[in-house]
C-alpha cells in the first residue's frame, strides 16, 4: 500500500479506530501518506461516511482492503 493506492474500507467506525463517527462504512478510500510496516493506522479520504464525502481520516491498517 502506497500514497495514491485506492482501498475498499468496510466495518463499524469505532472497529475502524475512526474518532467522530458512530456508523457502518462501506467505501472506497485513497491512501494519503504511504504507511511504515510498524504503523496501526493509515491515512485515509474517505469517499462518504454517514452522508460526508472526501473526509481524512486514519483507519486501522488490519481493516484496509487493497483493490
Amino acid at each position: 500500500m502506497k500514497r495514491g493506492d485506492i482501498v475498499f474500507v468496510s466495518g463499524d467506525s469505532s472497529d475502524l479506530w475512526i474518532q467522530g463517527y458512530n456508523v457502518r462504512v462501506s467505501t472506497d478510500a485513497v491512501v494519503e501518506k504511504t504507511p511504515n510496516r510498524k504503523d496501526k493506522k493509515v491515512l485515509l479520504t474517505l469517499f462518504h461516511i454517514d452522508g460526508d464525502s472526501r473526509v481524512c481520516t486514519a483507519v486501522r491498517k488490519s481493516k484496509i482492503i487493497e483493490k
